[in-house]
């Protein structure tokens, strides 16, 4: 299959099996892998965030319209854009901050993040 066609196929998986599981080596390669996409000046300016835990996955269904796929994936990513990114960046000239890192009202997000850079 080309890119063409996967992105004119491609469909929205609303349900999930729960007795299956994505393994721990997985999530990492998939990961790493984004950290290997494009982005202007390199910078990668993500953050990715992957949760298995199931109370988190229960909060995360309320903020989704309690979709209960929420629940139902082995693991969500959440990919939050730093905006700002450039302007953070010492190669740049400019002073990185790192309280900029923004967890939306969840702290224990902040425990999770695996930076893409």
């Amino acid at each position: 299959m080309n890119v063409i066609e996967a992105i004119k196929n491609r469909r929205s998986i609303n349900f999930f099996d729960k007795t299956k599981e994505v393994k721990k080596w997985l999530i990492s390669d998939l990961i790493e892998l984004a950290a290997l996409s494009p982005s202007s000046y390199n910078l990668q300016p993500w953050e990715i965030i992957a949760v298995e835990n199931p109370k988190r996955k229960s909060v995360l269904k309320k903020c989704a319209f309690n979709q209960p796929k929420a629940e139902e994936a082995s693991v969500i990513f959440i990919i939050i854009a730093n905006p700002g990114a450039v302007e953070q960046n010492p190669a740049f000239g400019c002073i990185h901050d790192v309280s900029t890192t923004r967890t939306h009202g969840f702290p224990w997000l902040s425990a999770r993040v695996t930076s893409a850079v």
